[in-house]
């Protein structure tokens, strides 16, 4: 299963829009998802290289950034190799 990292806010309308897209790929087991909320983590964030959110991260500098739709997040997962292969 392929781990995220999912930087967020609480007052960003778009993080509220495409979390329910994270959920759904996280409760059908497509992946695993940690939630860091860019206001309480900043040392987290900035070693990241997090400037805009919502931004979704993966190892090896992989991210997407910016609202997408469930299926593009899909797409992008999909896309992502696999742990085993980093």
């Amino acid at each position: 299963m392929k781990e995220i990292k999912f930087f967020t806010a609480t007052w960003c309308g778009a993080c509220k829009s495409i979390g329910p897209h994270i959920r759904a790929l996280e409760e059908d087991g497509t992946l695993k998802v940690g939630y860091i909320d860019i206001d309480e983590e900043k040392v987290v964030t900035k070693q990241h290289g997090v400037r805009r959110i919502p931004t979704l991260y993966y190892e090896r500098g992989n991210v997407l950034v910016g609202y997408h739709t469930k299926d593009e997040i899909l797409t992008w997962i999909k896309g992502l190799p696999n742990e085993e292969d980093l």
